[in-house]
């Protein structure tokens, strides 16, 4: 992707002639167009690799609409301590209006109340209640996931929010997935979702149990045509300075519109996007 390509035609016929097919003696050319990552990812069969990660999207004049890193965390980036509990039923939501001049942001648009769902999700369009953690759900609103799946906050744990200067932290502590059996002590998740005022989002997970979910944002504009499920693991450290490692400093390829997790085509050191 990203990338142009040239080539001639050699052709022969079954009786052996031969002929070459040029664009008035030079090469076709085909230009592709990049790959737009939808930071969307749907996990199956184990969401562990998660665990440990802070995973943070910064607004950035790309194609993509953000620059996503990763890095280590070991507990919650914003202390729960002053947080306030919500009483949410099974796949309940909550609406939350924020203080008056706060404002969280998606994709450029800002919101100035967020609605908490049990089920490891926000939206910021109208509330929603859906369980099942599919990516056709995820696209149909404006959505951060930060766990999209089936849980159960009624039975353990809590899911609280805190308010603070610069951000809106949501937390989902020792919450337990939906099951119709005994809970039992490994069946817990705890993670938490930070909308910065400034346009951030960051998400870290510090315990998993479940083995599929939906994670990342969404525009709420339907499953785009051309989605390719995003790859969390595969972002760039954000303490590097250097995340895709082609010698150019990240915060110089976000001023310049480029991506700084590609050294693919004018993202990499040896293209000149002027």
């Amino acid at each position: 992707p990203n990338a142009t390509s040239y080539f001639l035609l050699d052709l022969t016929d079954a009786a052996g002639n031969t002929a070459s097919v040029s664009d008035s003696g030079n090469c076709f050319d085909i230009a592709t167009v990049p790959t737009l990552d939808y930071f969307a990812e749907s996990f199956v069969g184990s969401t562990a690799s998660l665990e440990s990660h802070t995973f943070t999207f910064t607004p950035a004049a790309t194609n993509n609409g953000y620059i996503a890193c990763s890095s280590a965390a070991a507990g919650y980036p914003t202390s729960i301590t002053g947080s306030t509990s919500l009483t949410l039923d099974d796949d309940g939501v909550a609406d939350v209006v924020l203080t008056p001049g706060h404002a969280v942001a998606l994709y450029g648009e800002t919101f100035d109340t967020v609605h908490i769902c049990a089920n490891g999700f926000v939206t910021l369009d109208t509330p929603d209640t859906a369980y099942d953690g599919t990516l056709d759900q995820q696209f149909g609103h404006k959505r951060v996931s930060a766990f999209f799946h089936d849980l159960s906050p009624q039975l353990r744990g809590s899911v609280s929010y805190k308010e603070t200067s610069d951000r809106l932290a949501i937390t989902w502590d020792n919450v337990p997935e939906y099951t119709q059996s005994t809970l039992i002590a490994a069946n817990t998740h705890s993670f938490q979702m930070e909308l910065y005022y400034d346009g951030r989002i960051a998400l870290t997970y510090l315990q998993l149990y479940a083995t599929s979910a939906v994670v990342g944002l969404s525009r709420g504009l339907g499953t785009p045509t051309d989605f390719v499920g995003s790859n969390f693991l595969a972002y760039g450290n954000c303490g590097s300075g250097d995340a895709d490692h082609d010698g150019l400093p990240d915060a110089w390829e976000i001023l310049t519109g480029l991506n700084p997790n590609s050294a693919a085509g004018n993202d990499g050191a040896n293209a000149d996007p002027d």
